[in-house]
């Protein structure tokens, strides 16, 4: 599996790799979606999305360097929206930065947030969109 491929499953399993109370998982009811949410989706829910269309590549070197973003929604105008996106937030912080992404056939995964981003109001939604960049090498 490419890392085209692979990056997307390290994402999504590191994300649903806390589940207990207080966790991103629970807080989105375990709706992480790939690039896009369904229309008809419940909020609140996870977008997680590559944003490099190929895994940067240095020189002749095989390893990666790639972003990823991810966007949290929850319904408005519920009163505590923007508080508990500010706090799942967080707690996406301490899962994701600094921790190591298991992605097929690559070693390390070390994963740093680039820009946490900030509360917006859309319509009928609230939601905050971080930014993260996933450094990796190729399997020996």
């Amino acid at each position: 599996m490419g890392a085209t491929a692979a990056l997307p499953v390290g994402i999504y399993n590191k994300l649903k790799s806390v589940t207990t109370a207080g966790s991103v998982y629970a807080y989105v009811s375990g709706r992480l979606y790939e690039r896009q949410a369904p229309l008809d989706a419940a909020l609140p829910l996870l977008v997680y999305r590559v944003v490099t269309n190929v895994p940067d590549r240095y020189f002749a070197n095989p390893d990666i360097g790639a972003e990823f973003q991810i966007e949290l929604y929850a319904a408005f105008p519920e009163v505590t929206a923007g508080t508990q996106i500010d706090t799942v937030n967080d707690t996406l912080f301490t899962l994701l930065d600094g921790t190591t992404l298991t992605i097929s056939g690559y070693t390390g995964g070390a994963v740093m947030c680039i820009d946490r981003g900030t509360v917006e109001i859309e319509s009928d939604a609230i939601y905050a969109i971080s930014r993260w960049r996933v450094w990796a090498n190729v399997s020996a």
